[in-house]
């Protein structure tokens, strides 16, 4: 059973990163609620018919709908919205610093040991993320950082931190009921996140009429979406079957599908100094991840 909980751990990192590569690529078409609301709705038909089934209990959705509908705003809907900023690789493998966060939330509120290690991997990821954050030495020389601009990593940091809290609530709430129930209401959840979400974008739910006929303008939107669905079904399968501490950095794996991906995919060029420091900071994630086990 514990294999079974890596697994669905490992292709959440699969899952997550091509969600993410997918996301940015459709950027270029349009705005990243778009890509939220395509999740939204590819929920509403995958979680929904598959929980039924599997153990979704439809009489304690209102109970859980709450943390849901949190989630829905912290762990995908400000993701979406925060990881559309800044560099692919850069933002994405901060992002991916959460379960740094999510063991330190599950020490404090749910009594998850913390190790000596996990220390050490939180000091190798603030390290790496300050090597990211610092000037170069050529925007020094100018004299004029126009290039440093610390608010777009901040983003890929509070949507960690986000990720962290609502992973924490969620753990909590599913060892009180079951996974199925609490993906249902998150599917319900998303779907009024989503047109919000829309809506402060300033884009129309009806340009989703032309989905079909246009599939090819949609397509990066949509496998974005579809993804994203599928990361957070074997997210929260790995966390009904793994303490919060186990479960969240299995998906360390992702800042390194993320660094490949963003430079075979998005053919992005990463600087010496940003890969050194983005290295850094995964080998404090797969430390954390090894040495929970």
């Amino acid at each position: 059973r514990m294999l079974l909980g890596i697994i669905f751990g490992l292709l959440t990192a699969l899952f997550q990163a091509l969600s993410y590569i997918f996301m940015r690529r459709s950027l270029q078409d349009f705005s990243e609620s778009v890509a939220f609301m395509m999740n939204a709705l590819t929920g509403v038909l995958i979680w929904i018919p598959f929980l039924f089934f599997f153990d979704g209990v439809w009489s304690d959705v209102l109970y859980v709908l709450s943390i849901a509908l949190l989630s829905a705003v912290l762990s995908e809907a400000f993701v979406f919205f925060a990881t559309a900023r800044g560099d692919t690789i850069i933002t994405g493998v901060l992002f991916s610093t959460y379960p740094i966060f999510t063991i330190f939330f599950a020490y404090l509120f749910l009594e998850e040991r913390l190790l000596f290690w996990s220390w050490i991997a939180l000091l190798l990821v603030i390290v790496g993320t300050l090597i990211v954050t610092s000037p170069s030495k050529r925007e020094w020389a100018k004299n004029a950082i126009t290039h440093w601009q610390f608010h777009l990593i901040a983003w890929p940091l509070l949507a960690a931190i986000s990720v962290s809290i609502s992973d924490v609530a969620g753990k909590n709430i599913i060892d009180q009921t079951t996974v199925g129930t609490f993906l249902i209401a998150l599917a319900i959840a998303e779907v009024p996140v989503g047109l919000l979400f829309l809506r402060m974008q300033k884009q129309s739910i009806l340009q989703f009429k032309t989905f079909f006929s246009h599939f090819n303008d949609y397509k990066y939107a949509f496998l974005s979406g579809l993804l994203s669905t599928l990361a957070v079904l074997m997210l929260w399968l790995s966390f009904s079957i793994l303490p919060a501490s186990i479960a969240s950095p299995l998906t360390a794996v992702t800042p390194i599908f993320v660094f490949i991906l963003g430079i075979t995919f998005l053919k992005e060029i990463v600087s010496f100094k940003n890969t050194l420091g983005l290295i850094v900071v995964t080998s404090g994630i797969l430390l954390l991840a090894i040495t929970n086990f």
